[in-house]
C-alpha cells in the first residue's frame, strides 16, 4: 500500500488513454491494422508486422503524426509528408494519421468504458482539495471523455487541439502538463503527473513536476521507472491519501484570528468527540465537566449537536437547553427555540428499515459481540466487541438486509443502513447554518470524528474550519485533535467569544 502526502501538492495532471478511459488497447489495435496493411505491402517477403512494444516505444502518448513518423523511422521509412486533408488511403504520413483517426471514432462509437479507480481516485483528490487536469495528445478527447460520461471530472482538459493552437511541442518534451499546470494557477512542484506511456513520463520528469506516477495495467513497471517515474501502480485501489494536520489546541490562536469579526458557531458530534468511544452505546455518558463547557460555549455563541443517536437519545445524554440538536445523521432536528424538522421523503422508507431490523435481529442476535442497534431513520449493527473473524458474515448479513432504497455506510466498528436520500450530516449544517441568517458573517467550526462526519467538514469548508478527532487518511479536516483535549480546545474558544 503505497502512501502519497497531499500537503505537499496543489494539482494533479492525468493523460487519457489507458489512464482515466480504457482506450490504450483501442489505439493500439487500430495503430497494428493501420500499419499492419501499409507494411505489407511495402515490405513484401520481409514483412514484420506492428507490436505493442512498438506501439508503447513509439506511438503511445505521442501526436497523431508524430507517432506514424517515429515508427516508421524505427524500420527506416521515409514517407512524404502529405497535407492535413489527405485521404484516408495516401500513403503519406498525414494519409495514415487520417486512416487510424477515421478507424478509431468508427470503434469508439461502440463505447467506451473508464478505468473506475482512476475516476474514484480522482473523486478522492478532489475531496482533498487537488485540482485535476486532463492532457491528450488525441484531438478526440473530448468526445472520448462524453462517451466514457466523465468529462465534468476534470477541471482543465487539453488535447491535440489545444496542442496545435499552441504551438506545443508533444511528448516527451513537457509543454502540454506545463501548460495545464499554469491553466491551474500550479507550480509544476506542486503537481503531480499521471501517465501510462514512457514518452509521457520522460516528459513529467523533464519538467520539474513534484511526483510522476505511471501506470502499469499491463506490465512494463521496469522501463516506467527508467523512464523517471516515482511510483508505479498496477491500478489507484493500493494507492492511500494522507495530509499532516496540525493540532488545534495549539493553534488556537490562528483560529481564532480567522474567526475574528465573524459570528462564530461551533458544530460537535457526540460518541468519540465530546465522549470517548465505549464498548456500548448506552455507557457513552458525557462528564458533568464536558457539560459545564459545552454550556459555557452555547451561552456565548451557537452550539449544535450533529449525532447518529435519535434525536430524544442525544438530547436526553447532552442534557443542554438553548442548543440545536441533530439526530440520525441530520434526519431529524430540533432547533433551541424547540421546532422540530424531519426529512419527510425518509417517513416512506422507514417500512423497508423495519423488515431490515427484523432480517438482522434474526440472524444476528445469537451472534457474541455483535449489537443491532434500531433507531428512527437507522440501523446500526455494532461488531466493536466481535469476534474480527465473523467480520465478513456479518457485514454480508447487513449487505443481504439492504433493500433498494437504503443505503450502506460505514463508522467505527459499526455497519448502518440509511434511507437512500441525498441528505447527511453536512446537509443539515448547511441548514442550520441558513436558519442563523447571518451566513456571511458566520464562522462555523465543526469538530468530529467518524467518517459520517466527512460531509460536514465539506460543509464548513472555505467558510470556517474543521477539525477531526483522532487520526485517518482521507480527510476533509484542516486540524485534528485527540478526544481528551476537546474540552481544552471548548473552554479556550468560550474564552474568545
Amino acid at each position: 500500500m503505497e502512501t502519497i502526502m497531499v500537503d505537499g501538492f496543489d494539482a494533479a495532471i492525468f493523460d487519457m488513454d489507458g489512464v482515466v478511459t480504457d482506450t490504450a488497447g483501442l489505439h493500439a489495435a487500430v495503430w497494428k491494422e493501420v500499419f499492419d496493411q501499409f507494411l505489407e505491402g511495402f515490405e513484401g517477403v520481409g514483412f514484420k508486422p506492428f507490436t505493442m512494444t512498438d506501439y508503447r516505444r513509439y506511438v503511445d502518448g505521442k501526436e497523431r503524426y508524430s507517432g506514424v513518423r517515429s515508427f516508421l523511422r524505427s524500420r527506416g521509412i521515409v514517407l512524404e509528408e502529405g497535407k492535413l486533408d489527405d485521404d484516408p488511403g495516401c500513403e503519406t504520413v498525414c494519409g495514415l494519421g487520417n486512416r487510424k483517426n477515421l478507424l478509431f471514432l468508427e470503434r469508439l462509437g461502440r463505447g467506451v468504458e473508464p478505468f473506475g479507480d482512476t475516476i474514484e481516485f480522482i473523486a478522492r483528490l478532489k475531496a482533498m482539495g487537488v485540482g485535476v487536469a486532463l492532457i491528450s495528445a488525441s484531438k478526440n478527447a473530448s468526445r472520448v471523455l462524453d462517451a466514457a460520461g466523465v468529462t465534468d471530472f476534470f477541471d482543465v482538459i487539453l488535447d491535440g487541439r489545444d496542442v496545435e493552437e499552441k504551438g506545443l511541442l508533444g511528448r516527451p518534451a513537457p509543454d502540454i502538463f506545463l501548460e495545464a499546470a499554469g491553466e491551474l494557477g500550479v507550480e509544476p512542484a506542486r503537481a503531480i503527473i499521471v501517465e501510462d506511456a514512457i514518452s509521457g513520463v520522460r516528459a513529467g520528469h523533464s519538467g520539474g513536476f513534484g511526483m510522476v506516477i505511471a501506470v502499469a495495467r499491463d506490465g512494463c513497471e521496469e522501463a516506467l521507472l527508467m523512464a523517471g517515474a516515482d511510483l508505479v501502480v498496477n491500478d489507484f485501489s493500493s494507492v492511500k491519501l494522507r495530509k499532516n494536520l496540525s493540532y488545534a489546541l495549539q493553534r488556537v490562536e490562528e483560529i481564532i484570528r480567522d474567526a475574528s469579526w465573524k459570528n462564530l458557531s461551533v458544530f460537535l458530534d457526540y460518541d468519540g468527540t465530546l465522549t470517548p468511544i465505549v464498548e456500548r452505546p448506552e455507557d457513552a455518558r458525557l462528564s458533568e465537566e464536558m457539560r459545564k463547557r459545552v454550556t459555557t460555549l452555547s451561552a456565548r455563541c451557537v452550539v449544535s449537536i450533529i449525532s447518529g443517536r435519535d434525536l430524544s437519545d442525544i438530547q436526553k445524554m447532552v442534557g443542554i437547553k438553548g442548543v440545536y440538536y441533530a439526530g440520525s445523521h441530520g434526519f431529524h432536528l430540533l432547533t433551541p427555540e424547540g421546532v422540530v424538522w424531519e426529512k419527510k421523503e425518509a417517513n416512506k422508507l422507514l417500512p423497508l428499515l423495519d423488515r431490515a431490523e427484523e432480517r438482522l435481529r434474526e440472524v444476528l442476535s445469537s451472534i457474541e459481540g455483535v449489537l443491532v442497534e434500531r433507531k428512527k431513520y437507522a440501523i446500526a449493527v455494532h461488531y466493536r466487541r466481535a469476534d474480527e473473524k465473523i467480520i465478513p458474515c456479518v457485514k454480508r448479513e447487513v449487505e443481504m438486509a439492504k433493500e433498494g432504497g437504503l443505503r450502506l455506510s460505514y463508522a467505527k466498528k459499526v455497519f448502518e443502513l440509511q434511507p437512500d436520500i441525498d441528505w447527511d450530516k453536512g446537509r443539515v449544517v448547511t441548514m442550520i447554518m441558513d436558519d442563523l441568517d447571518t451566513r456571511k458573517d458566520l464562522f462555523p467550526i465543526y469538530i468530529g470524528d467518524d467518517l459520517t462526519d466527512e460531509d460536514a467538514f465539506g460543509a464548513v469548508k472555505g467558510v470556517g474550519c474543521a477539525i477531526l478527532v483522532g487520526d485517518r487518511d482521507e480527510t476533509l479536516a484542516d486540524y485534528r485533535l485527540d478526544q481528551a483535549d476537546v474540552g481544552a480546545f471548548l473552554e479556550a474558544l468560550g474564552r474568545y467569544c
